[in-house]
């Protein structure tokens, strides 16, 4: 006989590969319909917005985003490297994943409170002051 949690493996293995794929492709599929349920709508009637104000905003939100997604491929790309570099630091695999994981538990525990910090110290400084901060933590790699 066989079993039912086999053949659910077996169907979900042959649908999407591993265990990255299986969990990034629903993820992203519910991540894309939020997106689409909270996106902006056009003003309603009692709502006056000049045409002028909404361009502008759009301008303003497609350099941010450019300038965001710059500064995450740049981070993402930069990963394959910081692997090797800790090789040939001749750390072994697990200790590598330690720190990935170490960095990604810091992003997420500081993460839930920053935005505040940015709010009462200012948005703007807040996010020079991590440009800074990354390119220092950048250049202490080549040391």
């Amino acid at each position: 006989a066989v079993e039912p949690m086999a053949v659910q493996s077996d169907l979900m293995s042959s649908m999407f590969g591993d265990l990255y794929t299986a969990t990034s492709v629903p993820l992203l599929a519910v991540t894309g319909f939020l997106a689409w349920q909270t996106r902006p709508t056009a003003p309603t009637a009692d709502v006056k917005q000049s045409d002028t104000n909404i361009r502008g905003f759009q301008t303003f939100e497609f350099q941010y985003l450019l300038v965001w997604f710059l500064a995450i491929t740049a981070d993402w790309l930069q990963g394959p490297y910081v692997y090797e570099l800790y090789a040939s630091y001749g750390w072994s695999k697990a200790e590598i994943a330690q720190l990935f994981v170490a960095g990604f538990a810091s992003s997420m525990i500081t993460g839930t409170f920053i935005g505040s910090v940015a709010d009462a110290w200012g948005r703007k400084f807040c996010a020079i002051l991590y440009c800074v901060l990354y390119a220092m933590a950048c250049l202490t790699k080549h040391v």
